[in-house]
């Protein structure tokens, strides 16, 4: 028979409930995953929105080809003391082995494009070809790349049609 017992009133027992209780849900969610060795989850996931920064290149050989193309993000960096704006500019290199997503880059994004890039951060070791040296390269892997918007020299061009239209 089940006895009923008293609630847990020490800080340490209801500790340990609520850990036993966490564990319980971690485990019973992952039927992949027994208690006893759980492999705990994790996440890897970049977001970005910002402009293209070299038009998208080629690379790669016949069995992973790849397009590679820089996106520039900015962020408000401070102000100086004449009360000048600064905007920190950090640049991120873009990977994109997704077939479709490969040849829409190559086709349609081009320098100064505004673009919405979802995938996750890869630091992989590649050998230059032009002087044969190793070194670490990170990179953004793209799962999802969106064009939000054109150029802005597009944008301007435009804004000029209309303008001298409406005149």
């Amino acid at each position: 028979m089940f006895r009923r017992t008293r609630a847990m009133s020490h800080p340490v027992q209801k500790m340990f409930r609520a850990s036993t209780m966490l564990r319980r849900v971690l485990c019973e969610s992952h039927r992949f995953f027994p208690c006893r060795g759980y492999s705990e989850k994790s996440l890897n996931k970049i977001q970005l929105i910002g402009r293209v920064g070299q038009p998208p290149k080629v690379g790669g050989n016949a069995e992973h080809p790849v397009v590679i193309f820089s996106v520039a993000t900015n962020a408000y960096a401070g102000k100086d003391p004449q009360g000048e704006v600064h905007m920190r500019v950090d640049w991120h290199r873009v990977a994109v082995f997704n077939r479709h997503l490969r040849e829409m880059a190559e086709k349609h994004l081009r320098q100064g494009d505004r673009v919405y890039v979802e995938g996750e951060l890869r630091y992989n070791l590649v050998k230059d070809a032009s002087s044969g040296q190793e070194r670490f390269v990170t990179s953004i892997v793209a799962e999802d790349v969106i064009m939000v918007g054109k150029s802005k020299s597009e944008d301007r061009a435009v804004l000029n049609k209309e303008t001298a239209a409406q005149a």
